[in-house]
């Protein structure tokens, strides 16, 4: 990283908020990899890493507090991005976007600086604010990257924020976070598969815990939950995407039944957009304590985007396992579904995605007055950034 371009920061940093220069660098965990964004970074030793907290955030990891609450947090968040869009317009317009929020007052920019990082032009933004009246400070970096071979265009944003305590470290640890950086080949997430499952996503009300893929994004939906990566070789959409739920079917209704039904409804769907559909197996499969009725549905349907690249057809699988259960607070017959979609996978790789799904979940007792769900205790960074416009 450029010497100079840091010395400018921390005569930032030192002249507006009274900050010393920063200590030796910190000693750092090994290096990360995340091949669906195509980068790898490592974090301060001590860093804990937390769940990605929105849609497009790649990797969140901070010093807690015995709160809760981040001392540091460092944040990387990947984001699609027009032709033509520069790094200094992006930069402003994430900046800009801090400086709405809510919760945000008196944003100032203390410095904005060009540097090299990993062989890529970068714009760093020194910002101070106040977060619900408390002073902040951030480190922001940004990237845009073309992906070679292709048309998309990514922009890679990492911010390092502290408290009014630690602004004495705040350059040592982003010194030390865009060194490690460096970019890798980008994957699809279902070339990937499901390395481990982290941690668990409890809904109380439907009776069951689902632990959450390492990398995913996992939250609340409507009677249930949805779990997902983002595919940026396919311009940022969801998939691999996981949704489960939670409905009342008829009392006579079993795990075979729904399953088949959703099976037949997912079906003229596909129909209905003028593809074809293979029904590649079913059978009974174990979910949690329960049985449960799997299905593996392959899509195919015609490129015929005017401005697709491709030169075969769209497949989709769907693999859902569904189970029935009695709800003790209504007494009504409820299906839970699980229902995982691919795209471009092999039938027998989502399959085994689906198990390894399904050695995370595991059954609660249902409580209609259960809060919704629960997972680790953590503070979100007050510097949150979003697709600029």
């Amino acid at each position: 990283m450029n010497k100079f371009a840091l010395m400018l920061l921390v005569s930032g940093l030192v002249t507006s908020a009274g900050a010393q220069t920063p200590d030796k660098a910190p000693e750092m965990v090994k290096v990360e990899e995340y091949p669906h964004a195509g980068i790898a970074l490592a974090v301060p030793k001590g860093f804990v890493y937390l769940p990605p907290g929105k849609e497009f955030e790649v990797m969140r990891a901070g010093l807690v507090k015995e709160n809760g609450d981040l001392d540091i947090a460092v944040t990387l968040s990947v984001y699609p991005v027009a032709e033509g869009v520069t790094i200094d317009r992006y930069a402003d317009a994430t900046v800009d976007g801090v400086r709405r929020g809510l919760r945000t007052r008196k944003l100032r920019q203390l410095k904005n600086v060009r540097m090299t990082v990993a062989d890529h032009e970068c714009t760093v933004r020194l910002l101070s604010f106040l977060y619900l009246g408390v002073p902040r400070y951030a480190a922001m970096a940004c990237v845009i990257r073309d992906v070679e071979g292709t048309k998309i265009r990514l922009a890679y944003v990492l911010v390092v924020e502290c408290g009014e305590g630690c602004k004495d470290k705040l350059l040592g640890a982003y010194e030390a976070v865009v060194k490690s950086i460096r970019f890798t080949k980008i994957r699809r997430p279902a070339s990937l598969g499901i390395r481990r499952l982290e941690d668990e996503l409890k809904v109380h009300r439907w009776g069951f815990a689902v632990r959450r893929p390492k990398g995913w994004f996992a939250a609340l939906a409507p009677a249930g939950v949805e779990m997902f990566q983002t595919d940026y070789l396919m311009g940022g959409i969801r998939i691999p995407y996981v949704r489960i739920s939670v409905e009342r079917v008829g009392s006579d209704e079993t795990a075979q039944s729904c399953g088949q039904s959703n099976l037949a409804i997912a079906r003229k769907q596909a129909k209905d957009r003028n593809a074809s559909s293979e029904v590649i197996s079913t059978g009974m499969k174990k979910l949690g304590e329960k049985e449960a009725f799997q299905s593996v549905l392959k899509i195919s349907a015609p490129t015929n985007r005017v401005d697709s690249d491709r030169t075969h057809d769209w497949t989709t699988v769907i693999v859902t396992r569904t189970f029935c259960r009695i709800d003790p607070n209504t007494g009504w017959n409820v299906s839970c579904h699980v229902m995982l979609t691919c795209l471009d996978s092999e039938p027998r790789d989502a399959a085994a995605m689906m198990d390894k799904l399904a050695e995370g979940f595991r059954l609660l007792e249902m409580s209609a007055t259960g809060p919704g769900a629960t997972t680790a205790p953590t503070t979100a960074p007050a510097t949150e950034t979003a697709p600029a416009k």
